[in-house]
């Protein structure tokens, strides 16, 4: 019987941490251009026609870059909530591709998004499946403020 108990709880607290990885690694892949560390090309984007699921416009490359042909002369930002055409913002480039990704502070919280979500998720099992229910409060408290972090920089 107690051997059981314990084999549950590993089995949690792996999914807890498994929920916590994923979030973490799907956060770290926008990330990390948001922070400047993709290699990608860097600059503003101004916004000339946003869809559904996504926006298009001019990509042009702060003063320093050295211009090439191997920047698009059209670029996407994928996340297209609350954005209208005529708005400037910091971007860089995925390299290779003609995906934009927001740089700066609010580029940083939006690729947060998915490492807040795990967050809210993770306190369930950590709360009610593992019963430890400030822990639980505490993560899910975090996952809360990064979220409303997140929509105030949106």
């Amino acid at each position: 019987m107690r051997a059981g108990r314990w084999l549950l709880r590993g089995v949690l607290a792996a999914v807890a941490l498994l929920i916590l990885a994923s979030g973490v690694w799907t956060s770290w892949d926008t990330m990390r251009h948001a922070l400047g560390g993709g290699g990608g090309e860097r600059g503003t984007l101004t916004l000339q026609e946003c869809g559904r699921d996504a926006c298009a416009g001019s990509f042009e490359p702060f003063s320093g870059a050295p211009t090439g042909d191997d920047i698009p002369p059209s670029v996407v930002l994928a996340q297209s909530v609350g954005r209208s055409a005529g708005e400037t913002m910091s971007v860089a480039l995925r390299p290779g591709t003609v995906e934009a990704v927001r740089t700066g502070g609010p580029g940083v919280m939006e690729a947060a998004l998915p490492f807040a979500g795990a967050l809210m998720l993770a306190s369930l099992v950590v709360g009610g499946g593992l019963r430890m229910a400030r822990t639980g409060w505490a993560i899910g408290i975090s996952g809360i403020i990064l979220l409303g972090g997140i929509f105030l920089t949106w």
